[in-house]
């Protein structure tokens, strides 16, 4: 059995399902980390900013920059930004090659790695983890309680949980 199966989360968890909610109480989003690293990471904070915005908790998004270097001799500097609750945090800095070779699992550790040093500041009793996927990762904000609950239904399930 693969998760998310909303059905699944929300019965083993006990959660009240809101047929115009797509991820069981606002604690999920997909991700598609090959799609995040080609240009979408904005467009993929835009949707984890409503998990933020249910809680009451800042994540003002602002200015994205990406910066490509010269490419000289095998190396193509290249620093990708994006303003976050007024400061400037950066996803990527360094060889473009290295970014490709590792495909999005920079990308994907960093966002999440960024979001909860942000729900650290914000002092939310919650932090995001993994959930991997067939072709993506969901993102899940929970509190530890979840998290055990999450933990107890691992072995019923092929998917992998991963805590940064």
């Amino acid at each position: 059995m693969k998760l998310p199966n909303n059905y699944l989360i929300n019965h083993k968890l006990n959660i009240k399902e809101d047929n115009e909610v797509l991820t069981a109480d606002y604690n999920s989003v997909e991700i598609d980390g090959t799609s995040m690293y080609k240009g979408n990471l904005l467009s993929n904070l835009e949707d984890i900013k409503v998990l933020f915005d249910k809680r009451n908790l800042e994540f003002k998004l602002g200015k994205e920059d990406m910066v490509w270097g010269e490419k000289t001799s095998g190396k193509h500097p290249f620093k990708h930004t994006i303003d976050i609750n007024d400061k400037t945090i950066t996803f990527f800095d360094g060889n473009l090659d290295d970014r490709n070779a590792n495909n999005p699992q920079i990308y994907v550790e960093n966002t999440i790695k960024i979001l909860n040093q942000e729900l650290g500041i914000l002092k939310s009793n919650e932090r995001f983890f993994m959930l991997t996927g067939l072709e993506c990762v969901y993102y899940i904000l929970a509190d530890n309680n979840m998290l055990t609950d999450f933990k107890s239904i691992e072995n019923q399930i092929e998917n992998k949980i991963l805590e940064f």
